[in-house]
Parts: structure tokens; C-alpha cells; sequence
């Protein structure tokens, strides 16, 4: 696990878990590492199994994917929402993979849709996640507390 994400365990644990009585604690964690070979990444899988370890271990439910298609991340992230309005409480969402930034927007690269970036009609909207659908996800849940971390690797690989 990264320096930076032991960091933002241990303030978020001390600060917002033990300093705040919040019974419902749900989290979605995705690590996507298995992109095509040059695009291939080592830690996100390890960085999202140790996170998952470490939200369990303060009283976290935790949903934990690896290696996620477009379909299936678009999926998660609404059965989170989902779950976060049904019992609000506090929400913990992070991503470890590809990212990118276009114009304003930033954009989380599921497993498959980094291999079509550079095809004649790439659709963003379509092939990837919106970092702001996420935030949106979240303010939907009328959480009290509410924590995102995007572990995302924004160079060019491809």
C-alpha cells in the first residue's frame, strides 16, 4: 500500500470513523490492473485488497472489485448508490487504475476501455467512468460523511 493511502487511512480512521458514532459504513473499492500488456499496472489490485483489509478491520462493509469492464464498474457504482440511500451513513469510494482528464472532466478507464482509446470514433462518455457521476452517487445518499480517493495513474500508456 502506498505511503499516501496508509496516510489517508489513518486521518480518516481517527477523524471521521472512531470520532463520529456512524452505524451504517459502506465501501466500494476497485482496483483495475489487468489492461493490455503495455498498459498493464502492478499495484492497483494490491493497493485495493490492502484497503479492503483495512476498512474491514474498522467496521466497513466492503465490496471489493478487481479488473473491472466498463458494464460491470457502471454496475458497482450504481448498486453502491444504491445501498448508500438505503441506509445512509458513510461512504468510502476508491478507484486505483487509468485515469484521464478531458477539458474539465476526469475519467476512470475500466479494463477494455483503454484498448479502444485511440479507435476513429472513441466515445468517452460510453467507454468510461465520470469521476463526477461518482460525486453525484454520492451526494444522492445524504451521507454524514462521505470519502472518495482516486488512486489513478494519468500518464499515457498507450
Amino acid at each position: 500500500m502506498s505511503k499516501l493511502t496508509t496516510l489517508l487511512i489513518s486521518l480518516f480512521a481517527l477523524q471521521s470513523v472512531q470520532a463520529v458514532d456512524i452505524e451504517h459504513r459502506l465501501a466500494l473499492i476497485i482496483g483495475n490492473s489487468a489492461y493490455r500488456s503495455e498498459a498493464a499496472l502492478t499495484n492497483p489490485v494490491h493497493d485495493a485488497q490492502d484497503l479492503a483489509d483495512a476498512l474491514r478491520n474498522l467496521q466497513f462493509r466492503v465490496q471489493l472489485e478487481q479488473n473491472l469492464t466498463y458494464a460491470e464498474m457502471d454496475s458497482a457504482i450504481k448498486e453502491f448508490g444504491e445501498q448508500l440511500r438505503a441506509a445512509p451513513g458513510l461512504g468510502f469510494f476508491y478507484y486505483s487504475g487509468h485515469g484521464m482528464q478531458l477539458g474539465a472532466e476526469n475519467y476512470l478507464i475500466p479494463i477494455g476501455g483503454a484498448e479502444a482509446l485511440f479507435e476513429p470514433h472513441y466515445d468517452v462518455d460510453n467507454n468510461t467512468i465520470k469521476a463526477s457521476d461518482i460525486l453525484t452517487t454520492l451526494e444522492k445518499a445524504a451521507n454524514a460523511v462521505n470519502v472518495i480517493i482516486l488512486d489513478a495513474c494519468r500518464n499515457n500508456p498507450f
